[in-house]
């Protein structure tokens, strides 16, 4: 379906290193939802709670103009959130799922 409406997929990886949810923000506001983080080689990861930073960079690794514009990426991506228990919104006691980040 995506395909036919001129959507490019994207795929992103499920861990990155923890610089990027430091930068995006997403540490500080979500950090309390989200798995602990792992050291591997000396470098600290993290699963991916939420699929934009890694679309703010695919943008920003690109050039391009106002007349590219809308640029129409898709991804279906897992996520994963240690949302705890008697959390009383969203969906309940998330760990990982599935989103149509289109």
């Amino acid at each position: 379906l995506h395909l036919a409406r001129g959507y490019e997929l994207l795929y992103t990886p499920h861990v990155a290193k923890i610089d990027l949810w430091k930068t995006s923000g997403h540490l500080d506001f979500y950090g309390e939802n989200m798995f602990d983080s792992m050291l591997i080689e000396d470098e600290t990861y993290q699963l991916k709670p939420m699929n934009c930073p890694f679309h703010v960079q695919t943008y920003a690794d690109g050039f391009y103009s106002y007349k590219d514009l809308p640029i129409r990426w898709a991804e279906l991506g897992t996520v994963y959130r240690y949302e705890r228990s008697g959390t009383m919104h969203g969906l309940f006691r998330v760990r990982g799922f599935t989103q149509d980040d289109a």
